[in-house]
């Protein structure tokens, strides 16, 4: 998924555009073991389970990355701007989902 995000990225910031690319990765929070890790027999905690999205901190990451486009040379010239935001649990919010 990260390739596909970053040549995307490079593909449209050649063309002028405004583009910046988000990970959902980096916001998730350590929760409970999930049914995965327990069913694994995992006690530790779990860095996978969709639960753990910091969905208020990606959603605040977006927001800042939304205006650092628009207030780029790139995007007052062109008035163009794409955010990619991509990862395993990005669509597990059900807000985030519908506005998307």
């Amino acid at each position: 998924m990260k390739a596909v995000g970053a040549s995307l990225r490079q593909k449209l910031s050649a063309y002028g555009l405004a583009v910046e690319q988000i990970d959902d990765s980096r916001f998730h929070l350590l929760t409970a073991p999930c049914c995965v890790c327990t069913a694994n027999g995992c006690q530790d905690d779990c860095a996978h389970s969709p639960v753990g999205l910091d969905s208020w901190a990606l959603v605040n990451r977006i927001r800042n990355t939304v205006k650092a486009i628009e207030g780029s040379a790139r995007f007052a010239t062109t008035k163009h701007g794409l955010l990619i935001v991509q990862g395993k649990h990005v669509l597990y919010d059900t807000v985030m989902s519908k506005e998307a």
